[in-house]
């Protein structure tokens, strides 16, 4: 597990936010970049952090723009049931 991802999973519940709240760019970069796939979860603290379906998370600054990507075994949502 990467620093990314525990960081993730340690902010998550206090930083959910709701995926229509998510700036526009970052939907599209989702839509054009990762097809097939959707937002489960997104947080917003000094940046965002999307969670996609199939378990990839993704890291955006403030503004929106793409940092950095990584990939879970299983989509955190499934760790949360």
């Amino acid at each position: 597990m990467t620093a990314f991802t525990s960081l993730f999973k340690k902010t998550f519940a206090s930083h959910m936010m709701l995926v229509s709240s998510l700036p526009m760019n970052i939907k599209t970069t989702v839509m054009k970049e990762f097809p097939g796939r959707s937002i489960a979860f997104a947080t917003k603290d000094n940046g965002y952090v999307v969670e996609l379906n199939d378990g990839t998370m993704l890291s955006f600054d403030k503004e929106g723009t793409w940092k950095e990507v990584d990939h879970l075994q299983a989509p955190l949502s499934s760790l949360c049931a």
